[in-house]
This record gives C-alpha cells, sequence and structure tokens, in this order.
C-alpha cells in the first residue's frame, strides 16, 4: 500500500502538530521530571521504564525492520525530519 501525496501531506501536517505538542509536554515536564512521570503513571496508566544505553540498542536493533519498512512507507524525508526534531530536543 503506498500513500498518495496528498495523504502523505496530511500525515506529515498532523506529525508535526503531535510532535510540536510532546515536545512542550516533555519540556513541561523537565521542569519537574517526577511531574512527567506521575502523569504518564496516572492519566495515562502507562508504566515508565528508564533503559540502559545498551538496553536502548537491543531495542533499536530488535526494532530496525519495522522502522527501515515504515521510512519507505512514509518517506525517508518525514523520517529525517522527525529525526531531526528529536535530536534537537535532546
Amino acid at each position: 500500500m503506498s500513500l498518495s501525496p496528498e495523504d502523505r501531506q496530511i500525515l506529515q501536517e498532523v506529525g508535526a502538530r503531535i510532535m510540536a505538542e510532546q515536545k512542550k509536554e516533555a519540556r513541561e515536564g523537565l521542569q519537574d521530571e517526577m511531574v512527567a512521570i506521575h502523569i504518564l503513571e496516572q492519566m495515562y496508566q502507562m508504566e515508565v521504564a528508564n533503559l540502559s544505553p545498551a538496553e536502548v540498542k537491543a531495542f533499536r536493533d530488535k526494532t530496525r525492520s519495522v522502522y527501515d519498512s515504515w521510512a519507505g512507507e512514509i518517506g525517508i524525508d518525514l523520517v529525517r525530519s522527525a529525526e531531526s526534531v528529536v535530536e534537537s530536543a535532546k
């Protein structure tokens, strides 16, 4: 299945909006780290995991095929743009 140019544009716009909101929430959470963890656990019933660098590498290795597949599906430009946003937030 391939996305039309219009669908890709919509996906890019939605992704940009979501990333902006998540970035805002993440930065608010940085003011008091425990607040962000509390919100994730209480509001969203999420379990927060702190991975070691080795665990992060193992996760990336295991999910590489999915990453590559979606990069081909939605376009490498969108993937690189998202990666750039993530890196700039670190």
